[in-house]
């Protein structure tokens, strides 16, 4: 597999520096590093990166934003901006620019590459879409010229064409949602309302009955069902979900501790050893659920969940994947927070040593 080539544009000498070598640990190959916008053009001229890190606050005459513009007019090559600040004025001028992501600094490690992958994997998608339209539209005059004689052959490729859009256009669905997702926590200070909106999204896309976040308290003894997004027309399960002692899952718990995906096809067919399980899910009116740990910290703090109220069957590697990458997302915001108000109780308790 090709190494993903990545040009920085960073004014900070140690922040870019820890970018390059954090970049280098998750397989990329860092092309160089820049800080001024200037260079981060002619950089991009001559190198055709596969991804730019771009920074928007970039000292000199031109910011991160306008480089981008510029950069975005002449060559097809993703940016991700890098900002320690995330005022609304700011995001939408950068919005112009069509970004594929932005981190927040500080950052930590795996967001770094998760945003990186989606930015990759995005680009790759809409590349391949310009190309199979183009194709196929080249495919289609060709035909048209000998329409009476291949009539019937032209409809079958017809109909290969809107099978073939509508995997890639139910793939960039699955996409759009972590892009959406990754974006919605930048700047927020409301984690709650930007979870639910990510949940009705995650639902939306794997086309579930419920989507919700279970949280683990009193030193992992209870659960409680935190936040939940239902289809329309599906009764909530939320108040019945609360307070509820985990003595009542060993096999779940054991699933979740070995960093297993819980995938049940059908409530009627558990294993044995998921006895408890299987009554208290059914009780719930579950008969299908896919379920992945959610990690605060690197400690297992919970699982996000999606289940199906009458639907048995298969969930879809997309439904994996999508549920994977949101949980992490999801736990990466959690942890900002947390220590964002432990930042602030802090100075508050302890003003005099801020000095």
């Amino acid at each position: 597999m090709k190494t993903s080539r990545l040009l920085i544009v960073e004014d900070e000498y140690i922040i870019a520096m820890n970018i390059s070598q954090t970049l280098k640990r998750q397989g990329y190959e860092p092309l160089a590093i820049v800080s001024t916008g200037k260079e981060a053009i002619s950089k991009a001229e001559e190198y055709h990166p596969d991804l730019i890190l771009m920074d928007i606050n970039l000292k000199g005459e031109m910011d991160g934003i306008e480089a981008a513009d510029c950069i975005h007019k002449r060559l097809d090559i993703p940016i991700v901006f890098l900002t320690a600040f995330s005022d609304t004025k700011t995001l939408e001028r950068a919005k112009e620019t069509a970004p594929f992501g932005y981190i927040l600094k500080p950052f930590e490690e795996r967001e770094l590459f998760i945003v990186v992958e989606m930015a990759l994997h995005k680009h790759q998608l809409e590349r391949e879409l310009r190309e199979a339209r183009d194709e196929l539209e080249i495919r289609v005059r060709e035909r048209t010229k000998e329409l009476i004689e291949t009539n019937k052959k032209l409809e079958s490729e017809v109909r290969e064409r809107q099978r073939a859009e509508e995997v890639i256009k139910h793939r960039f669905e699955y996409e759009g949602v972590l892009f959406e997702l990754s974006s919605r926590f930048v700047g927020t200070s409301d984690i709650s309302h930007a979870i639910q909106l990510s949940l009705a999204d995650i639902l939306r896309a794997c086309k579930a009955d419920r989507a919700g976040i279970y949280r683990f308290r009193d030193n992992d003894t209870k659960i409680d069902n935190t936040h939940e997004c239902c289809s329309m027309n599906v009764i909530s399960t939320k108040e019945q979900q609360q307070d509820i002692s985990l003595d009542n899952f060993p096999w779940w718990m054991n699933q979740l501790k070995e960093a297993e995906v819980i995938h049940i096809r059908d409530t009627n067919e558990m294993p044995g050893e998921a006895g408890l399980e299987q009554t208290f899910i059914k009780e719930q009116g579950i008969r299908s659920i896919l379920a992945v740990p959610l990690y605060l910290k690197h400690n297992l703090a919970g699982f996000i969940s999606l289940n199906n109220g009458k639907k048995t069957g298969e969930w879809s590697e997309d439904d994996l994947s999508l549920l994977i990458m949101s949980s992490e997302i999801i736990g990466t915001a959690i942890e900002r927070q947390r220590s964002e108000e432990l930042l602030c109780w802090y100075q508050e308790h302890y003003p005099a040593e801020q000095n």
